[in-house]
This record gives C-alpha cells, structure tokens and sequence, in this order.
C-alpha cells in the first residue's frame, strides 16, 4: 500500500525591497523535513538588497545598523510568531571593501498590538582609507604647502601677487576635493565630519590670502634704504654725542 500526501507551504513575500531572489519558485521540488512532532522545516534562501537609513555626522568613520523586518501581515498574532536565530556566521572577512560586517544580531518587537516582526540586524563599518588617502591628506597638504609658500619670506608689496596666486591655487585644487565629496555622502541635514574638515582646511587658505591682501609689507629697497638711513642717523647722532663731551671736557680743564 502507498501513501501519498500532499504538504502546503505557505507563500510569503518581501516587501518594500528594491530586490529579490529566490533559491526556486514554488513549481520547483525541494527538500523538507518533518520531525516527529509535527515542526516542518523549509530551508529558503533569499537574496535582497534594502535600504537603510544612514547616519553621516561621523562620515567617513561612521558605524551603521541595518535591520531587515520579517513579518506576517495576513496573520496575526495568535496564529503566526516569528523567531530566529543566527548560527555559523563568519565574520573574518565580509563586506564589499567599502562597508565591513561587524556583527549580525536579531531583535524581535511588535510592530501593533496584533503583528509581531522579527528583524535581523546587520552592523555595518565603513573603511575610511579611500576618503582618508584621497581627500583628507592631499587637503592637508595643498593647505599647509599654500600657508607655508605664502609666509616663508616677508610679505612684500613686489612679491604680494606670486604669493597671491599660490593661495588662489590651492583653493581651486580643494573646489575638485569638495565636488568629489560631495558625490560620495548622501543629500542629509546633517554635514558630515570630513565636510568640516575640507570647510576649514578652504577657511584657512582663504584668511591666509586676505592677511596677504591687506597687510602687505614695504618693498626691500625701501626697507634696506630706511635701514641703513637709519643707521647713518644713529651714526650722525653718535658722534655729535662724543664731540659734545670732548668740548664740555675742555671747558672744566680750562
């Protein structure tokens, strides 16, 4: 004799995902198992991309949390109740070069008094090493080349333009470090760590060129020529000086 039945999985579906796949649609067989008390086990992988809200006040040394909720909204919740847990995750090398997986955890809460969800929760961090090496050093270096060239010698009035257009230089170079910045963080309210950094790194360049602008020195001719008129008055002063003692001495002699 033969015994045949017929086992009715449920169909459930992902929602507000930008993608989904799954391992096989439901023509497709796959392996069950039934224990002896009556659990079922349907093994189903599923591949989604979501998206999460990110938190860029720390950018580009920020830490995020991705939760993924997996709820039934056809049942409620004395019929249905979601749990989980994570078994053999390896957390040595995951992660797509930009983020790195953390930790994976799983928090279980009431979405409303009648539907309970369960939402794996990925913790997520960012490799700073390419906003580091590729904007925040070459801006510490064009600010610190352009202070430097501009008050390594006296600020004359002849050399006040070539100083000038050093300032104006690098300014223009860190407008190219602000776009690639801003391409890579999202539009938030909330500016960004590294954003400060290249806003203030632009600041100092930018009160460097206006302390040129406006507090010029004399030429060096002129300050070589005041200097040695200055001298030869000391000089002159000098020796009326001595030549007064000698007189007002000859006078007590006589």
């Amino acid at each position: 004799m033969k015994f045949r039945f017929f086992l009715l999985l449920p169909h459930f579906i992902l929602a507000q995902f930008d993608f989904m796949q799954k391992n096989g649609d439901s023509d497709t067989p796959r392996t069950i198992r039934i224990l002896s008390n009556g659990t079922v086990i349907v093994p189903i992988v599923v591949y989604i991309e979501a998206a999460c809200s990110l938190k860029v006040g720390t950018f580009p040394f920020d830490k995020q949390s991705c939760p993924i909720p997996v709820g039934s909204l056809a049942y409620d919740f004395k019929h249905s109740y979601s749990t989980g847990s994570v078994e053999s995750v390896s957390l040595e090398n995951p992660g797509n070069g930009e983020w790195i997986m953390t930790n994976v955890s799983i928090l279980s809460y009431m979405q409303s008094p009648e539907i309970q969800v369960m939402a794996p929760v990925f913790d997520l961090k960012r490799v700073p090493n390419y906003y580091v090496y590729v904007i925040a050093l070459p801006c510490f270096v064009m600010t610190m080349l352009a202070i430097v060239g501009m008050y390594w010698t006296p600020n004359v009035k002849s050399e006040q333009l070539v100083k000038l257009s050093i300032g104006l230089t690098s300014l223009v170079s860190m407008t190219v470090l602000l776009d690639m910045l801003s391409s890579s963080i999202p539009k938030t309210s909330v500016f960004p760590l590294l954003g400060i950094y290249v806003v203030i790194c632009v600041g100092m360049t930018s009160f460097a060129c206006v302390i040129v602008v406006v507090y010029p020195h004399p030429n060096l001719k002129e300050m070589k020529f005041g200097r040695k008129k200055d001298e030869k008055r000391k000089r002159i002063d000098l020796a009326s000086k001595i030549v007064a003692f000698i007189r007002k001495g000859g006078n007590i002699s006589n």
